[in-house]
């Protein structure tokens, strides 16, 4: 069964820190870790018939902040703004 796009929201809420802390250990930025929070936000409501569960929601969170935050590195160091 999906999940409402509520309790997505509020998951994300309740992980904001957490998520926007991690992206920005990886990128050394806040402002992009931000960007980074704001992408998985919209992935996930987009996304929201593709979760089971709230723990599938969660896993999947970590994941995709994860490799969006090594994407946004990677773009970013091309582009020549990382040192």
């Amino acid at each position: 069964m999906a999940i409402k796009e509520d309790k997505i929201v509020e998951e994300l809420l309740e992980n904001r820190i957490r998520l926007t802390a991690y992206a920005r250990s990886i990128l050394r930025d806040f402002h992009m870790a931000e960007d980074v929070f704001q992408v998985i936000s919209l992935k996930a409501i987009r996304g929201a018939s593709e979760f089971n569960d709230m723990a599938h929601l969660s896993r999947w969170l970590w994941v995709v902040c994860r490799r969006e935050a090594i994407r946004k590195l990677k773009k970013e160091t091309k582009s020549g703004l990382l040192l």
